[in-house]
């Protein structure tokens, strides 16, 4: 089953209402609690917090924007805070009760579904999610890894996408509203235009392959050489496919490597840290890696890996930070050779 997740580039005004490793505290402070998650639930997110928490200081060092919320609902509660995504501020939630939906801001609710999104709200970064009870009820599992560490790492991943928001979001926006792209294009449409052209596919399965040989092999040289054939593989497929009105998907290709490569690898690092999930890395791979099964998330998580092999983590100050570059070019600066 496809996990209810994808971004969301909603723009949306009006009247906001709304461990394993050594972090900050993370449990949940309820202020004056209307109602509460069920414990498990409860237990997941303190959990999620925390690996939030610290993977935003041990896996890149990154500033959360000013404004940032979180809203967690299930069928018993929905939780939201202003603190909670901040590595450093002591945890706050307040909570209402949902009745069957999350509420994001007075007029505007989202469904109780197994959803893990980021919005822009009112010009700020704002995460929903569901909790393990709704996502279990809509017959979601986590295989090997368990559910509940897949939506940990489903947590660090989109929460990811709200340092985003001014970056790659914005820029995606900007090229869906040149090309008159519609509301519901997103991070799998590509795969789903092109998926039965074998031509096509047969490349992205070589290329996804290269990448993650290249992140792999102990040979720098030998690392380099497969980096760079996935990188004409990359693009001469675009030169075959990408062209007159399909121009822009070049583009657009690039910003969802990013995104959801990005993310991807933010929570397959956590799955894999002693300190976090404390899983096999095969397991991890296969459940949240390149078996995902979606080409913006397979392939976007190899490339970063093949790049934070030759960069030693030097993209993430695109990718988290100013966004200067995407995708493929986070590859080819990775690949320049280095002033000695």
């Amino acid at each position: 089953m496809r996990r209810n997740i994808f971004l969301c580039f909603l723009a949306l005004t009006g009247t906001t209402g709304l461990a394993q490793a050594p972090v900050p505290e993370a449990t949940a402070n309820i202020e004056k609690p209307a109602c509460k998650l069920l414990d498990g639930d409860q237990k997941w997110l303190d959990r999620s917090v925390a690996a939030w928490r610290y993977a935003a200081k041990h896996y890149g060092q990154f500033v959360v924007p000013t404004g940032a919320r979180a809203i967690i609902g299930s069928a018993e509660c929905v939780l939201s805070s202003d603190t909670a995504l901040f590595p450093d501020k002591t945890v706050i939630w307040n909570s209402i009760e949902g009745n069957g939906r999350i509420p994001i801001i007075e007029d505007f609710t989202m469904p109780l579904s197994p959803i893990s999104q980021a919005l822009e709200v009112n010009g700020g970064a704002t995460f929903v999610m569901s909790a393990p009870t709704v996502w279990r009820k809509n017959e979601v599992t986590g295989g090997k890894i368990g559910i509940e560490n897949l939506m940990t790492a489903v947590f660090i991943h989109e929460t990811s996408h709200t340092l985003q928001q001014k970056t790659y979001m914005a820029a995606f926006s900007a090229v869906a509203k040149a090309n008159g792209l519609p509301e519901d294009f997103n991070d799998d449409s590509i795969q789903d235009r092109f998926k039965s052209n074998k031509k096509f596919s047969s490349s992205i399965d070589s290329e996804t392959s290269l990448l993650l040989a290249a992140a792999r092999t102990e040979s720098v040289s030998q690392a380099r050489m497969l980096a760079r054939n996935a990188l004409s593989l990359i693009k001469a497929r675009r030169k075959r496919h990408f062209t007159g009105k399909d121009a822009f998907m070049s583009k657009v290709e690039d910003i969802f490597y990013t995104l959801e490569g990005s993310g991807q690898w933010l929570g397959y690092q956590w799955l894999v840290d002693p300190k976090g999930g404390n899983l096999a890395v095969a397991d991890a791979m296969d459940r949240f890696g390149s078996g995902s099964g979606f080409w913006s998330q397979a392939q976007g998580m190899a490339l970063l890996m093949a790049v934070d092999r030759f960069d030693n983590g030097a993209w993430k100050r695109s990718a988290f930070g100013d966004g200067k570059l995407a995708g493929v070019e986070l590859l080819e600066a990775a690949l320049k050779p280095r002033r000695r």
